[in-house]
């Protein structure tokens, strides 16, 4: 057995000596077996050490007084305490049991045996009801907050009985089922039920809010009954998601059309007899990537959004239309004939030439293909119909650069008539100025088709500037200075046109580095630039601009001789002078 430290406290008369000494012989009290004599010494025992047991002695005969127990049952609530008094009366023993102490013995039949029973008894009792205690508290503790997950739970959770009707529902099944928790008990469910069971349904609420909910049920005891225990979770933000994400990954962002995923995950739900006749039509913007590296992504992303446009009002309401690649499109036609086919590219193609995207023409080549029959894989339709429509992109010419250029010199045209009429004046005199200075027929050639070119770049500046009556001013003047800039960049990349690019860039350079973009002088600027610089210039003197009146040969010669060895290579200046003046003897 344990060893046990107790103290006794009793009080200070000679009687108590034998009462001490049976404390002490009491196994296994002996060792450990601490005693006061008064109430204040034993509370400052117990102040200063750890006791197993207290025995407190309240006898008449020597003892303390009976308000002891309470004093110290106060200050040390924890401690185990048996009473020793010479009363057997319920009067006495019941009042002090009830207010927790463990158990008393009779003064006068006490033994050293007696002693080590109860206080063994007591200690395990004390410990029993000390656990028995903290199970409890664990207990409330847990029904607490099962009672708070449940009263919180954004999870609908209800008990439903063998007969289908609502039992118990918490606050979330109330917020769900758009009914109050009264309401809802004694309900019919109105969803069938049945153990271990995961399910979506559709709920429409008393105010015809529609959701979609996520039913789980397991069978579980109620009340000494069987009953299910239900949780439902509002998953319509969920579903709306996922929704929501399918659609961006069957969607194209840019245009709203299906695109290539839509196509491949569909593609054997349009083999079908209700189909029949079943056309494909592919189309592919022309250029598409050429107005991209010169003019830019956003033009381009314009561009691709005005074409659907035009799709969109051709098509029937029943046909697919996919953006399967980045300049291709795919339009199934279902129940549909040839020659509507033919009519409808020959809808959207006219459309589109008339389609103007930041003054430059649209066009997109197509071709098309007929499925009449339920075995003929719709990859070979897809596969007939793109080489069709490259077939046709060729025998027009689209896909060439010349083709692109003279989009653009049109765009130009139909933009600004005044720096198109001088670009086609500047572009021959140019071709004969080179020929005079002695150039190769080459050379003399690029220099015209620099000079064709060279204003390219005003696509993109705004009409207002380009016809602006009147001096630009230095913000009008900023964005007009870009022009060599873009149009350098529109030509580049197009198939053995770097020199020109770079002369476009140079035709407002100075002899003396002061012009723009770069600020490149003498040499430096490319001799089909500085060429054009001259012609240019003096073309626009003499011609009238929508801020100025043209002014007479002789005085734009002059300005030229003034600009001499500043503005003008001198050199080719000089030759220009002689040109003119024997061009116009």
């Amino acid at each position: 057995m344990k060893r046990i430290q107790s103290l006794l406290i009793t009080g200070a008369v000679p009687e108590n000596r034998n009462l001490i000494r049976l404390f002490s012989d009491a196994s296994p009290l002996a060792e450990l077996f601490s005693w006061a004599v008064s109430l204040e010494e034993g509370m400052h025992m117990l102040k200063r050490q750890s006791f197993d047991l207290l025995f407190l002695d309240i006898s008449s005969k020597g003892g303390l007084p009976e308000n002891a127990f309470y004093l110290i049952h106060r200050q040390f609530p924890k401690m185990p305490v048996i009473v020793i008094t010479d009363k057997e009366d319920e009067a006495t023993i019941l009042p002090l049991l009830r207010s927790d102490a463990q158990d008393y013995l009779i003064r006068g039949r006490i033994t050293p045996e007696l002693i080590g029973h109860t206080a063994a008894f007591a200690i395990e009792r004390y410990r029993m009801r000390i656990s028995l205690k903290q199970k409890t508290e664990q207990i409330q503790f847990l029904k607490e907050s099962l009672e708070a997950i449940i009263r919180q739970s954004a999870d609908a959770i209800l008990m439903i009985d063998e007969s289908g009707h609502i039992c118990f529902a918490n606050p979330a099944a109330a917020e769900i089922f758009g009914r109050s928790q009264c309401d809802l008990i004694g309900q019919e469910f109105g969803f069938p039920v049945s153990a271990n069971q995961t399910m979506e349904l559709n709920l429409v609420c008393p105010e015809g809010k529609k959701r979609v909910i996520e039913l789980k049920t397991v069978w579980i005891d109620w009340k000494n009954s069987h009953a299910y225990l239900a949780s439902v979770r509002d998953i319509t933000a969920q579903k709306e998601k996922q929704r929501h994400m399918q659609m961006l990954s069957f969607h194209d962002q840019l245009t709203g059309l299906y695109n290539r995923a839509y196509f491949d995950e569909n593609s054997k739900n349009w083999n079908t007899e209700d189909s029949l006749p079943l056309g494909l039509i592919v189309g592919d913007v022309d250029n598409l990537k050429l107005s991209n590296d010169t003019l830019g992504h956003q033009y381009g992303d314009r561009m691709l959004v005005s074409i659907v446009s035009v799709m969109q009002k051709v098509c029937r309401p029943q046909d697919i239309m996919i953006r399967y690649g980045g300049d291709e499109f795919i339009i199934l036609v279902p129940r549909c004939t040839e020659l509507q086919i033919r009519q409808m590219i020959r809808d959207i193609q006219s459309a589109c030439a008339n389609l103007m995207t930041e003054n430059v023409p649209s066009s997109i080549s197509m071709g098309y293909a007929v499925k009449y029959h339920i075995n003929q894989p719709l990859l070979h339709l897809l596969h007939q119909a793109d080489r069709n429509m490259y077939g046709n992109k060729l025998a027009c010419g689209r896909g060439r650069p010349n083709f692109y250029l003279l989009s653009l010199e049109d765009s130009l045209q139909k933009k600004d008539t005044v720096t198109s009429e001088h670009a086609v004046r500047v572009r021959e005199t140019c071709f004969r100025f080179s020929v005079f200075l002695g150039l190769d027929m080459r050379t003399a050639k690029r220099c015209a088709l620099v000079a064709a070119l060279h204003d390219i770049g005003k696509i993109a500046i705004p009409s207002s500037i380009l016809n602006k009556e009147g001096p630009l001013d230095d913000e009008e003047w900023e964005i007009m200075k870009h022009h060599p800039a873009i149009g350098c960049r529109m030509i580049k990349d197009l198939p053995g046109m770097n020199d020109v690019a770079e002369a476009i860039l140079s035709h407002h350079e100075r002899w003396d580095g002061k012009g723009y973009p770069r600020g490149i002088a003498d040499s430096q600027i490319p001799l089909t630039a500085r060429i054009l610089s001259l012609v240019d210039a003096f073309d626009a003197m003499t011609h009238d601009r929508p801020y100025r009146k043209a002014m007479k040969n002789e005085k734009a010669l002059n300005e030229i001789l003034r600009c001499r060895g500043t503005q003008f290579d001198p050199r080719l200046s000089d030759e220009f002078i002689r040109f003119i003046k024997k061009k116009h003897h």
